[in-house]
């Protein structure tokens, strides 16, 4: 991450590594040209991270954990009361394997600390 100053705030720039879109394949080098969807900028002292953004890896599997115990509900319920009708749910026996996994992980992450 690297920072810069722009209207008197400080911003964090974060750059996505994707191969042949932003780094060189071979070497690893960064490409002269980064895509815009590539780059992410914000305020250092905004109250809150961008979506997809986590401040430790704990953080990012919380919100992982709650989101696909949502999806699980939305999934086990009939398909004219769910709240998006037109998308397929995945299934139920997969979203119960990803929460038990998700949980797993994030019993290991509380036992090494």
């Amino acid at each position: 991450m690297e920072s810069h100053k722009k209207d008197n705030n400080t911003y964090v720039n974060i750059t996505r590594k994707e191969p042949y879109v932003t780094t060189d394949n071979k070497t690893g080098d960064w490409l002269s040209s980064i895509p815009s969807w590539c780059r992410q900028s914000f305020p250092l002292d905004s109250e809150r991270l961008p979506m997809g953004f986590y401040t430790t890896p704990k953080a990012a599997f919380k919100y992982l954990l709650h989101s696909l115990q949502e999806e699980l509900n939305e999934a086990k319920l009939p398909k004219d009361k769910r709240k998006y009708s037109w998308v397929t749910p995945e299934p139920i026996e997969v979203l119960e394997k990803e929460i038990r996994l998700v949980k797993g992980r994030l019993t290991k992450l509380n036992k090494s600390k």
